[in-house]
């Protein structure tokens, strides 16, 4: 994914929210399950996080003859 693409597709999320009603936003189907608003949230602070991790990654090559761990090993090979 291009960077052009990954802004785009933040720019689709909030201007979803624009969709919704506050309560709309804050409505939960279930005592036990997430509102819209709580999702997108979500997606917006895991994105962050992520970004912030990827800028750390791409600016050191420190750590570039480790192995990666099982985990990771299956992300990658599952294209995740």
């Amino acid at each position: 994914m291009q960077v052009s693409d990954f802004n785009r597709t933040i720019d689709v999320w909030i201007a979803s929210l624009d969709d919704y009603t506050v309560e709309q936003l804050l409505f939960k189907p279930s005592p036990h399950s997430w509102s819209y608003g709580q999702l997108m949230n979500h997606l917006i602070e895991s994105t962050a996080f992520y970004l912030s991790n990827i800028k750390i990654c791409i600016s050191s090559n420190d750590n570039e003859h480790e192995k990666k761990l099982p985990s990771a090993e299956n992300i990658f090979s599952n294209n995740q």
